[in-house]
């Protein structure tokens, strides 16, 4: 029986040898990765400090390899952290070959928001439907738009990103952001004047667009008005005024229910509008929210002239 035990054994163990290259081969890999990022980095903290490191992680997100240069371990297994999360967050069937994932949220990786994780899974098979590990980075980002120097508030410290998709599939996508807020930018004087109803609305969860917020307020008997605000960068678009349909359109369409002025959601660039825009041209009005543009008309179908304001 010992013999048998001990014959056993043997056939399970793995060389040393093959063990060493295996090893070794790993962490060739994230060295290899390792020079291309400093090669083509802008910043000094990347080529110059190695503020950065590279890491290998299984399909359950430990880490198995990490590059020899730059952070030490107990500092660059944020990567496997911020891959567990990923898994907590999407789960092993939500994570595609191609996709891109960042993460730099404190309470995930225990470290100060600069230090930024992106990760992209590892598939095999001819399909690609087989999980079997992560390519992860974390490269420390100077700028995360702190806003307040030696905040006490974790949110003034700049940009938190939790487990957000880039890339999905290889191809871009707009995931719904997750982050904190930023403070929206009251520059215009009309901002100015509704400030507290914008920052009230701008505090909320997104609502449109997959990082913006809604704001609305009322102006009069049957008007309101509203702004869009980035809850990314803090930009306001607030050049907004509706009125609603006249009596004579109500009563000839008394089945018509919907007095929604606004149809919007989380994940979707359309925002719908019934009503009359700045009191004129009443209608149904079909817009594409343009990142750093703002609202583009993409359909509009005016009511009758009767029906007109």
């Amino acid at each position: 029986m010992q013999a048998g035990s001990s014959h056993q054994r043997a056939t399970d163990a793995i060389d040393p040898i093959t063990l060493e290259v295996i090893r070794h081969g790993l962490v060739s890999i994230t060295n290899q990765i390792d020079a291309n990022i400093k090669r083509t980095a802008f910043s000094p903290y990347i080529y110059e400090y190695n503020d950065f490191a590279v890491g290998l992680t299984d399909a359950n997100g430990q880490l198995i390899a990490q590059c020899t240069g730059g952070m030490p371990p107990f500092v660059a297994d944020s990567v496997g952290m911020a891959v567990r999360d990923g898994l907590a967050t999407y789960g092993r069937e939500r994570l595609y070959a191609g996709d891109v994932v960042v993460c730099n949220h404190p309470a995930v990786q225990g470290q100060h928001l600069n230090n930024t994780v992106m990760y992209t899974p590892i598939h095999v098979g001819a399909e690609h439907v087989k999980l079997i590990g992560f390519f992860a980075i974390n490269v420390h980002w100077i700028d995360v738009a702190g806003a307040v120097p030696r905040s006490p508030d974790i949110f003034g410290e700049g940009l938190q990103l939790r487990s957000i998709k880039l890339w999905k599939k290889g191809e871009p996508v707009e995931e719904i952001y997750r982050g904190n807020a930023v403070p929206p930018n009251i520059i215009t004087a009309k901002s100015r004047r509704y400030r507290t109803m914008i920052r009230d609305g701008a505090s909320g969860k997104v609502q449109f667009s997959g990082h913006y917020t809604i704001a609305e307020w009322g102006c009069g008997t049957d008007c309101m008005e509203f702004a869009i605000v980035d809850s990314i960068s803090g930009m306001v678009y607030d050049e907004f005024w509706i009125s609603g349909f006249s009596a004579d359109w109500w009563n000839d369409h008394p089945s018509d229910k919907d007095a929604d002025r606004l149809k919007f959601v989380p994940d979707s660039r359309l925002l719908k509008i019934k009503g009359c825009p700045n009191d004129h041209d009443c209608g149904f009005y079909d817009y594409e929210m343009v990142d750093g543009q703002g609202l583009r008309i993409v359909r509009k179908r005016l009511l009758p002239k009767r029906y007109q304001l």
